[in-house]
């Protein structure tokens, strides 16, 4: 999933690799790619929520980190949350529709692995 080149692009679905610190019943994955590179959804829904913070604010690796866009499914009402990004391109409200472009990619906190540019992509049923 992802790209290390374009767009990041969320997959609708996915099989979650773990759960989002923090933040219970959101069972998640890491997508990878470049800072700054620009992330687009793969599903369609309403930004219901946009939390967080300026990267150049700073975190540490392992935690909050970044800015979070929540986008809930219309229908059956489903959040998905992704988070570690840094410019938001919505705004609450905002419809989201599959290649809708969201963000970009945090840069790591200082200490982390080289190439651990990442999104984390939650999702909870309703």
């Amino acid at each position: 999933m992802g790209s290390p080149h374009g767009v990041v692009v969320l997959p609708a679905r996915f099989k979650a690799t773990h759960q989002t610190s923090g933040l219970p019943g959101f069972p998640a994955v890491d997508i990878f790619g470049g800072a700054g590179r620009p992330v687009s959804s793969g599903f369609g829904g309403v930004v219901a929520r946009l939390s967080g913070r300026a990267c150049a604010l700073g975190g540490r690796p392992g935690g909050a980190y970044g800015r979070s866009i929540y986008v809930a499914d219309r229908r059956s009402q489903d959040v998905r949350f992704v988070t570690h990004l840094d410019e938001l391109l919505v705004e609450v409200g905002d419809a989201v529709w599959p290649g809708r472009v969201l963000a970009t990619i945090c840069t790591p906190p200082s200490g982390s692995p080289p190439g651990s540019s990442h999104v984390h992509l939650g999702h909870r049923r309703s």
